[in-house]
């Protein structure tokens, strides 16, 4: 039994075997190996860059300070004018910084002056300082006391913005005149000026073939044709101050600027009142009324229409300040035209006096040396530098132009457009001035109380020249034997 089930296991497998051999062998499967490229990251050693940061430890630049005291608001025109060139200077000198401090009204310059005197004084005093250039006694004292800076070796200095020439040479012979005291000490820098100048009607004089006069005789020969065509040759007078200004102009030409000062001043008590020059000027004044060149009205009217009567073409001149137009400006008709010029010079007293020469009130800023009781690191060589700027003429020439008809600058070539016409180029050529009324009211308001009283008696026919001179000597004497005691 064992044996058949081998013998049948040994057939299974035989036949297994051959049935093997004799199938179709299968079709063979070809693996193919694609060799691919592999970008193989290399690993590169990467030198580390370290950003050290650098830390400079700079003294910060100290600040030094501006304070400019003024009597005007700070958002006023003017106000902003000032802190707009505080601003530029800031920027242009960074150790400077600029503070504005209000001291409205007419006790804004006592207030500034107690400051001072009290060890405290702001840096620049500016807007009401006017006339005191011309008086000795003030420039003395205050010198005296120690508060105003000498400016003469900064102007000596170029301008602000310039390497060249010198601060002193950009101002017109008026603020020259004003700065310079005894001692060739500079106390103030006048920036604004109102001059009393000749205006005349252009239009009236291509009509009547008149040229501008340059002496007395010309304008007087001007003032007759004018009369022939029944013109007034001069308007302005009424109020007694305007017609003292015509009278402060003819002596000027007659006796010359320093003695006119002493005899307004008695600083030359042999000067009298009733001397040659003094009577000579009341003659040409009462002359010229009384050969009726005069408007209706020039003695005794009212100012107001007498300018009317000069814009309306009534009067062909007239002599006043600069004010003029800023006053006017709403009442000048469009078609008007005009001109100005120099008071003319008297033949024969032609050494006395430049022909450029004008009279008026100037503006000036006033630098003050640092108190004891400063409490801010101040800064006089900023404030000069302030000062400066104020003064350069690109500064003045947008301070001077458009709506504010009454800014008249002291800067030469500084004058912006202006509604009078021609007043920069004539300024620029002034050789000599002098402050109105020689500055009597700063030895008495009495005195030029008196004195403008007197010339509108005379010109009323009320004095003689010879009792105007009388008159004149009196009251002198008595008011300065009251100013000794």
């Amino acid at each position: 039994m064992l044996k058949k089930t081998i013998f049948v296991l040994f057939m299974f497998i035989a036949t297994i075997v051959l049935l093997a051999a004799c199938a179709t062998p299968p079709p063979q499967t070809v693996v193919v190996k694609e060799t691919v490229p592999v970008l193989q990251t290399v690993q590169v050693p990467v030198e580390k860059t370290v950003v050290q940061q650098q830390i400079i430890t700079a003294t910060p630049v100290p600040k030094k300070l501006i304070e400019f005291g003024g009597f005007y608001p700070a958002d006023s025109p003017w106000g902003k004018s000032i802190r707009l060139v505080g601003a530029q200077v800031e920027k242009d000198n960074p150790q400077c910084t600029f503070k504005y401090s209000e001291y409205p009204g007419t006790d804004g310059a006592t207030a500034m002056d107690l400051r001072a005197k009290d060890g405290n004084p702001v840096d620049v005093a500016g807007g009401g300082i006017g006339n005191n250039g011309s008086d000795p006694a003030l420039i003395e004292k205050q010198w005296a006391e120690g508060i105003v800076y000498d400016l003469s070796k900064d102007m000596k200095t170029p301008a602000y913005g310039q390497t060249s020439g010198t601060w002193m040479d950009t101002f017109n012979g008026a603020a020259k005149t004003m700065m310079v005291t005894a001692g060739g000490k500079i106390g103030t820098v006048p920036y604004m000026q109102t001059q009393i100048v000749m205006y005349y009607n252009t239009d009236l004089y291509t009509k009547y073939n008149l040229t501008p006069p340059k002496t007395w005789d010309d304008f007087m020969a001007n003032c007759d044709t004018l009369k022939k065509n029944k013109v007034a040759c001069v308007g302005g007078g009424g109020f007694n101050g305007y017609i003292g200004y015509w009278y402060d102009m003819i002596l000027f030409r007659l006796m010359g600027n320093d003695k006119q000062f002493a005899l307004y001043n008695r600083t030359d008590p042999t000067l009298k009142w009733t001397d040659a020059e003094p009577i000579k000027a009341a003659q040409m004044l009462t002359d010229m009324i009384n050969k009726g060149y005069t408007t209706d009205g020039f003695v005794g009217g009212d100012f107001t229409a007498q300018q009317v009567a000069y814009f309306t073409g009534k009067a062909a001149h007239i002599f006043v300040g600069t004010w003029l137009m800023g006053e006017m400006k709403d009442s000048v008709p469009k078609e008007f035209h005009q001109a100005v010029t120099f008071f003319p010079t008297i033949t024969g007293y032609e050494d006395k006096t430049p022909y450029e020469a004008a009279f008026g009130f100037l503006n000036a800023w006033q630098i003050n040396n640092t108190g004891a009781k400063t409490k801010d690191t101040h800064s006089t060589d900023c404030a000069v530098t302030f000062v400066k700027a104020m003064t350069s003429k690109d500064n003045e020439l947008v301070m001077s132009n458009g709506d504010n008809l009454d800014y008249i600058t002291t800067v030469i070539g500084g004058q912006g457009k202006s509604a009078i016409t021609g007043i920069g180029d004539l300024l620029d050529k002034m050789k000599l001035w002098f402050p109105a009324v020689q500055n009597v009211a700063a030895t008495s308001p009495e005195l030029q109380s008196k004195y403008w009283d007197n010339v509108t008696r005379l010109a009323s026919g009320a004095l003689t020249p010879e009792t105007f001179g009388a008159q004149m000597q009196k009251d002198w004497d008595d008011v300065f034997s009251r100013l000794k005691k």
